[in-house]
């Protein structure tokens, strides 16, 4: 049998999978990428076992059969290779030869039945199409508060998803601040999710969507397993099981606030920034704001130096005095687009909420504690 494909296209299959394939694994077929070759396409596959990949790219063949092949490797080789049609001739999988204008490669393939068998799901099931900017904002602003790693509870390191008369919700919590997002979504008005996806499979489909030029995909949801849909590209991950924490009841009532401030984006952006470089050198990153009258003053202090600076602004309510970690604050205020944002206080030891001026997406940041 021989094939060709086009080598930009099989540095984009190769790419995804290798992202999906996990660095260290006690099960070495797990390192290799599975090629289903037909006559007008080729499909990659790649799992980590919790989650799959799936994507086709166009190509020529004089027939029909798959084969295994070491992803990294693979990758590292076609790299390397000129940006042209690339020859694949092969009479097994235990032997393929690899032709690109003068170069001419050998690799050794593996069989393809000690691969695991893949299940990307049926979107007729349980599922919904959106805009992939939806979702593409969606998650990168809860994106922040959810923790890579926590083997104490690992609803933490996932995102909530609901779905609800017709309205998104996603919400990341990593027990030092809450991110919340909604958006309206035109789909059938009788349906109601409720999941946990984990932050790797969200990396995932960060990169997928911010990678192909279509404009919508598709989430299917079966069982304990999620599957995301764009184009030629299909995933599929596990979801994290567990009752995810009643957010509503953490996040404080408007009407609690007893301080608020209305501060240009940009301008408050920039001075935590400054102030940031200052707090680098302390364990907590810690900075401090005091509300006066109508003043906004940021400060901060290290080994290395002290930070001061004021800024006006409109405020209501009692003058206030508490700090924050200064990755935290540059992080809320990063995922707005707004010109101004709010902020909401209670106290010197309640939690701040940050949202967009006049709008309802929010951040819930906890202070740190002024010795």
């Amino acid at each position: 049998m021989q094939f060709t494909v086009k080598q930009k296209d099989l540095i984009l299959a190769l790419n995804l999978s290798l992202r999906t394939i996990p660095s260290n694994t006690t099960l070495p077929v797990l390192q290799y990428v599975k090629l289903y070759i037909k006559r007008d396409t080729i499909t990659f596959y790649a799992t980590n076992l919790s989650m799959g990949v799936k994507y086709v790219i166009p190509a020529s063949s004089s027939g029909e059969g798959s084969l295994l092949l070491h992803c990294r490797t693979f990758l590292d080789i076609m790299r390397r290779f000129p940006d042209d049609d690339i020859t694949f001739s092969m009479t097994d999988y235990s032997k393929i030869s690899v032709e690109c204008q003068t170069i001419k490669v050998t690799m050794k393939g593996f069989d393809p039945v000690e691969f695991p068998e893949l299940s990307f799901g049926n979107f007729e099931e349980k599922g919904l199409t959106m805009d992939k900017r939806v979702l593409d904002k969606a998650i990168s602003h809860v994106m922040v508060s959810i923790k890579k790693q926590d083997d104490t509870n690992p609803l933490l390191t996932g995102a909530f998803l609901e779905v609800k008369n017709k309205e998104l919700t996603m919400v990341g919590l990593d027990g030092y601040r809450l991110s919340l997002l909604k958006r309206e979504l035109d789909c059938d008005p009788s349906l109601v999710l409720s999941e946990i996806l984990p932050r790797r499979v969200l990396e995932e489909i960060l990169n997928i969507i911010r990678s192909v030029e279509e404009e919508t995909l598709s989430i299917a949801f079966d069982k304990n397993k999620v599957y995301f849909y764009c184009k030629d590209i299909s995933l599929y991950s596990t979801l994290i099981e567990g009752q995810y924490i009643n957010y509503n009841a953490i996040i404080p009532k408007k009407e609690m606030t007893e301080t608020m401030v209305t501060v240009e984006r940009a301008l408050l952006n920039n001075t935590v920034e400054l102030a940031s470089l200052i707090s680098s050198q302390n364990k907590n990153k810690m900075i401090k704001i005091t509300v006066e009258g109508n003043r906004l003053i940021v400060t901060s202090n290290s080994d290395i130096g002290d930070f001061h600076r004021e800024l006006t602004v409109d405020t209501k309510g009692k003058e206030m005095e508490i700090a924050f970690n200064s990755l935290y604050v540059l992080d809320a205020l990063k995922s707005f687009d707004s010109e101004y944002v709010t902020l909401s206080f209670i106290d010197s030891l309640k939690p701040c909420v940050v949202r967009p001026y006049e709008e309802e997406d929010l951040h819930m940041l906890l202070p740190v504690r002024i010795k």
